[in-house]
């Protein structure tokens, strides 16, 4: 591959380039090959056409586009690899487009053309400001989590049907909710299992629930939290109609050192080092999930606060199309017409409207990249190896497959350390230690 020409503009780079006369010789050679064992004339046997004669039959322009068709990738590979490239701190070789210049039987030349980098400037991110709070974990919680460790090993004793019910006990029952006499979605089960004093359910929920009998139903009233994490429940009344099926007393295993190191959690070896775990984990937890509520945002803020000196043309019609072939897609999927889809679905009444709409999009899309890849460089925001090793674990369990299968798979792997970049990304923004 050999570099012909390189034009370097404002926003964008173009390159022309060539293979070898004798590799571009050879390639058309071997397709005219091909074309001629393939070619069927009256009067001769298949493959045995004297080649003055097949010459003068085949297809010229075919041998032409398939040779130039064949090269095509391996120049490309080529040029990606060359030193030239390579070292080019200032193009974007995400946003490539390439297409034939010249093609004839002396020279293949191929038009690349590459993005150039432009200039990206974010508004001062240390004056960000969110409104959360850093989350805390209180004594409930850590006795709560620990329970539910160790519940495997308890032993559940029913009680006597005249028995009522006490803090501590296991009980299954039938439930259904209501808020503003309208079921509740997602609000009914049967013979669900609820240690009462868990703190599992609605404040209030539980302890209404003591003193009843086997067979006893029950209607009880709540309220769901104003930060309940559903918002469209937060701060109504709502009422619950029981009815008690089974009641047990749980008898949970002595914690003591010899008990928690059969727990085989690592560096967990008393029940001092087993509340620090649990509290540990409870925060990481709640920090995840503080994290993921706030990154939508965040995200939103970094795009907003991200400024570029140009747009990339190349870049924007690359996800342009995309994200409008996937429009497309949407309404043959559901067997509608475009414009139907257009109406119905998005609201939207012309093709010019859902222009706008993708351009919108596309546009605060290349911001928000670009703002986001500039801050991690800029904070030096690492992936969290422990985050992807958990992760792996846990994908391990889940799906049956071998650690070191997934440890394999790039794509799993990318996923993940990206997924824990955005995370400390997130975290370092909103200064979190």
């Amino acid at each position: 591959m050999q570099i012909l020409k390189e034009t370097i503009g404002e926003k964008e780079s173009v390159y022309l380039i060539s293979p070898s006369d004798e590799i571009w010789k050879n390639a058309i050679l071997s397709e005219e090959q091909k074309e001629i064992s393939n070619l069927a004339l009256p009067g001769f046997r298949k493959g045995h056409i004297p080649k003055n004669i097949a010459i003068k039959s085949i297809n010229n322009e075919k041998v032409l586009y398939n040779s130039a068709n064949k090269l095509s990738n391996s120049l490309m590979d080529d040029f990606y690899n060359s030193e030239k490239i390579k070292n080019n701190k200032k193009i974007l070789l995400a946003s490539v487009s390439a297409q034939i210049d010249t093609l004839n039987a002396n020279s293949l030349i191929i038009k690349i053309l590459i993005d150039n980098k432009p200039e990206i400037k974010i508004d001062e991110y240390k004056n960000w400001k969110f409104d959360f709070k850093i989350p805390s974990v209180d004594e409930k919680e850590i006795n709560f989590t620990i329970k539910k460790l160790i519940k495997k090993d308890s032993i559940a004793t029913v009680k006597n049907d005249g028995n009522a019910i006490e803090n501590g006990d296991l009980v299954k029952f039938d439930y259904k909710g209501y808020i503003d006499d309208k079921p509740l979605p997602n609000g009914e089960a049967k013979d669900y299992e609820l240690e009462i004093g868990s703190g599992q359910f609605i404040e209030g929920f539980e302890s209404q629930m003591v003193g009843l009998k086997k067979g006893d139903k029950k209607t009880i009233n709540v309220t769901f939290p104003n930060d309940y994490h559903n918002s469209q429940f937060s701060g109504k009344n709502a009422k619950f109609e029981l009815s008690i099926n089974e009641i047990s007393s749980l008898k949970y295993p002595k914690l003591d050192d010899e008990y928690i190191k059969k727990m085989n959690i690592k560096d967990v070896n008393n029940k001092n080092d087993l509340i620090k775990y649990v509290k540990e984990n409870l925060m990481k937890s709640k920090e995840q999930i503080l994290i993921n509520d706030l990154k939508p945002k965040l995200f939103k803020k970094i795009e907003e606060s991200t400024s570029l000196s140009f747009m990339p043309v190349n870049l924007y019609t690359k996800h342009f199309n995309e994200r409008k072939l996937q429009y497309e897609n949407n309404a043959k999927k559901n067997n509608v017409d475009f414009e139907k889809y257009l109406k119905d679905e998005l609201k939207i009444n012309s093709i010019d409207d859902l222009n706008k709409k993708i351009k919108n999009e596309v546009e605060s899309l290349i911001k928000f990249s670009f703002g986001r890849d500039k801050l991690i460089n800029d904070l030096s925001i690492k992936p969290d190896e422990n985050f992807v090793e958990e992760n792996i674990q846990n994908i391990s369990k889940m799906y049956m497959k071998p650690v070191e299968e997934l440890k394999q798979d790039n794509s799993i792997i990318n996923y993940l350390q990206q997924e824990s970049i955005d995370m400390n990304l997130a975290k370092t923004l909103l200064k979190i230690k």
